[in-house]
């Protein structure tokens, strides 16, 4: 599965119920995939892949996390794995990222991401349920 396939899926959910933006940005590195706006609420989404047992992130999506969590923000990480999806505040897991080498990217190990998550839903997913979360923080 590609990161498309889940933002894609992400848009045709989610911009039904707010504004959807996937943001493709050369000027800012790290910033997430996704600024979604509802109810007078911005979101910050970064949506992520598992392979094999692993989710990896750029050294620049952690500093943009941890810079925006830094001044009162946040931003919440989709990370899909087949069937399944998993939805996680960043402030969670920033500082359990995992640097093996200097040569290796930051990376959470999948059974990190079962016990950190926020919410969990399985195929058909849970939208509704995801919009509840959004709405919660």
């Amino acid at each position: 599965m590609k990161e498309t396939t889940l933002t894609n899926s992400m848009r045709a959910a989610l911009s039904k119920k707010g504004q959807y933006c996937r943001v493709e940005n050369a000027v800012s590195k790290g910033m997430p995939d996704v600024n979604f706006f509802r109810r007078g609420k911005e979101h910050w989404i970064e949506a992520k892949i598992v392979r094999g047992q692993r989710v990896s992130f750029e050294a620049s999506q952690i500093t943009w996390m941890k810079t925006r969590i830094r001044h009162g923000g946040e931003v919440i990480v989709f990370i899909r794995k087949e069937n399944e999806m998993w939805v996680l505040k960043a402030s969670k897991i920033v500082d359990r990222m995992v640097y093996v080498t200097s040569h290796m990217k930051p990376h959470l190990e999948l059974h990190q991401v079962r016990d950190l998550h926020d919410f969990y839903t399985k195929k058909p997913m849970d939208w509704e349920g995801v919009l509840d979360f959004l709405k919660s923080y």
